[in-house]
């Protein structure tokens, strides 16, 4: 099974400009904490065949070309990471290269655990010959007081584990005894890794974008909506993810890597 990781990076972010490019320690902004974690699952750990950081913007290019990684740049049209990824596996493709799954790591997201992509690895296995599953993605467990936060996506699951819904509100709403640990149902935090089918990802730019799409801001909606497949794996150990969304989340991680 062969298969090429891409972490999308744009320049410009909403909520905290640049944070791509932001210094976490001296000389070495989060995007190269990103990079580096996912070159150590490519060099070490064996999880990928290719790593490229895909992106729109030659100053982000440049913290990776030092560290010696591939970068490829894209289309600034590009209107998500999903469809930067599509931009990659295209010219790859065009240059005689094929990958079964092309995994969608955030370049926001420095401390990714290694047993998580396992865990999607493993996913991507079970499923390889499942064509009716488009993509793959991440759960995990949360308390109640974690899944009021909107930049906490959450998601819901049939029972064989296909997204059924994902947003940034409580879901699902526990009406029959909000206080009741014996009939309540658990939250489950979506973990924004994904592992893309080839041709599924030929088949995603074309897709149009969504009203829940629009309305949530998650492009992951536009799979489901458009009626595609989307597997959910949970994650099953105590994990930590650190997703850098604003200066507060910086600081934290800052003080993180003090205490490690």
């Amino acid at each position: 099974m062969r298969i090429l990781a891409v972490i999308p990076a744009r320049l410009q972010s909403t909520r905290f400009p640049k944070k791509l490019l932001a210094e976490v320690t001296p000389g070495k902004p989060v995007i190269a904490y990103s990079y580096e974690n996912a070159a150590l699952m490519l060099n070490r750990h064996r999880l990928f065949s290719k790593l490229i950081v895909a992106t729109d913007s030659p100053e982000l290019a440049k913290p990776i070309e030092e560290r010696g990684g591939t970068v490829m740049l894209t289309s600034p049209a590009c209107r998500n990471g999903t469809e930067r990824c599509a931009e990659v596996m295209k010219n790859l493709a065009a240059a005689g290269e094929h990958y079964d799954f092309i995994f969608n790591l955030q370049g926001d997201e420095p401390m990714l655990p290694i047993s998580a992509i396992k865990t999607l690895h493993a996913a991507c296995e079970k499923h390889l010959e499942q064509k009716s599953t488009s993509a793959l993605t991440l759960m995990k467990k949360i308390a109640p007081t974690q899944a009021t936060h909107p930049n906490t996506v959450k998601v819901v699951t049939a029972k064989n584990n296909y997204a059924l819904y994902f947003s940034r509100t409580p879901i699902p709403f526990n009406r029959s005894d909000a206080h009741s640990k014996k009939n309540s149902v658990p939250y489950y935090q979506h973990i924004g890794i994904y592992a893309y089918r080839n041709d599924f990802l030929t088949v995603y730019p074309n897709l149009t974008p969504t009203p829940l799409e629009q309305s949530e801001q998650l492009e992951q909606l536009r799979i489901i909506e458009h009626g595609y497949m989307l597997h959910v794996s949970a994650i099953t150990e105590d994990l930590t993810f650190f997703d850098i969304n604003d200066k507060d989340d910086l600081v934290r991680f800052q003080s993180t890597l003090l205490t490690r």
